[in-house]
């Protein structure tokens, strides 16, 4: 009976071994002043009504700007910037990039809480409910495309955010300095209203209306991606009353400071979170069936996820690659659409299909990380 209830135990822990997002976890952390190559992002997107997606991304630091992974004595303080990344539902893609650089344009206060870079800022405040509100003003152009973007979006959480344990992907203190990263899903799902004008270089403007699903999530860390993580993979689905998220982190040699390969799982709904996991077991296809992306980074057709809640009840999630709907292309990443087939405990009566966003990484792409590390 003892040796029952320790497996118990043990199974409630390993998959729900979770933590609420705080303020003091959202606040800016001026990375780039406290490490010489820190960084730090804050992550929005949307699923609109009308199939088409945005996603906004504010830097500060930006350690992905060329003009500073190309350039060896460049000081990442001083590049911050944004980038919205619009998928329309006729099937045209597109991002409007404002890399900036000059540190002075990026503002934060913590109460009332606010950040804003340039004329782009993100406003949060408190719901009756305890939930966070974000507005999210973008107003960017991109001046090697001439493409303006301006807007506002309301994120009105409906659940809780979430990270595993402390939110630390990996931590490892060296001889020179603490490497790590953190990753936390401040809103996991959020109702979003308002709307955005894209000026096309032309002159020509179009509207869009904006009534979906969002998203927000917040990364920062002490030192270059690469150095550690040879890629990742994400994902998140929303089914009419579910979420899930995952992530898979690759680090470039299994144990080196400490980090071994990793696969985060979150899967939930308004009442209950049923799986919040590092323990998930995530099977991508045989590389015959992989595609090379346009920017030769390899996509699985397939990747699928098994899991199991503290009650020992399964679950698995499979995503399949779409032929079309690409979010977003870059050298070193591939943001595209799939669809995700979920099964889970007969009890939940959650089996369902829905449309997806994923993402593959690849930081072996950027600059050797030791150079960037040296100089």
């Amino acid at each position: 009976m003892k040796n029952f209830l320790i497996t118990i135990l043990y199974l409630a822990t390993a998959n729900l071994l979770a933590s609420e997002v705080t303020l003091d976890d959202e606040m800016w952390h001026d990375m780039g002043s406290k490490y010489k190559t820190g960084y730090e992002w804050y992550y929005f997107d949307v699923d609109n009504h009308d199939g088409g997606q945005i996603s906004f991304i504010m830097f500060g630091p930006n350690q992905f700007d060329p003009k500073y992974t190309k350039h060896l004595f460049r000081d990442p303080k001083n590049h911050v910037g944004t980038i919205a990344q619009i998928y329309l539902p006729e099937g045209k893609q597109f991002d409007v990039k404002s890399y900036l650089h000059n540190k002075k344009s990026l503002k934060f206060q913590k109460t009332p809480f606010e950040f804003s870079i340039k004329e782009n800022s993100i406003k949060r405040s408190v719901q009756a409910n305890g939930l966070p509100n974000y507005l999210l003003t973008i107003n960017s152009y991109d001046k090697d495309k001439n493409i303006g973007i301006k807007g506002r979006l309301n994120f009105q959480s409906v659940q809780k955010g979430w990270m595993f344990k402390d939110g630390y992907t990996f931590k490892r203190k060296t001889l020179f300095k603490n490497i790590f990263h953190r990753w936390f899903v401040v809103i996991p799902r959020a109702n979003v209203t308002g709307s955005y004008t894209i000026t096309y270089s032309d002159g020509s403007k179009r509207k869009v209306n904006v009534n979906g699903i969002g998203y927000h999530d917040h990364n920062y860390g002490s030192a270059p991606f690469n150095l550690h993580l040879k890629s990742w993979y994400w994902g998140r689905a929303y089914t009419k009353d579910k979420t899930l998220i995952y992530a898979k982190f690759i680090p470039q040699t299994p144990n080196l400071f400490g980090i071994k390969p990793e696969t985060l799982l979150y899967f939930a709904d308004a009442r209950k979170v049923y799986l919040g996991t590092d323990s998930a077991e995530i099977e991508m296809n045989k590389k015959s069936d992989y595609i090379v992306a346009e920017n030769g980074i390899r996509i699985p057709k397939d990747i699928s996820i098994k899991s199991s809640d503290q009650f020992g009840r399964q679950y698995r999630f499979e995503f399949r690659k779409k032929d079309y709907a690409i979010n977003s292309i870059h050298p070193f990443y591939y943001r595209y659409a799939t669809e995700v087939e979920i099964n889970c405990p007969i009890s939940l009566v959650c089996a369902d299909r829905s449309t997806a966003l994923s993402e593959k990484i690849n930081l072996n792409k950027l600059m050797p990380w030791i150079i960037k590390e040296i100089f």
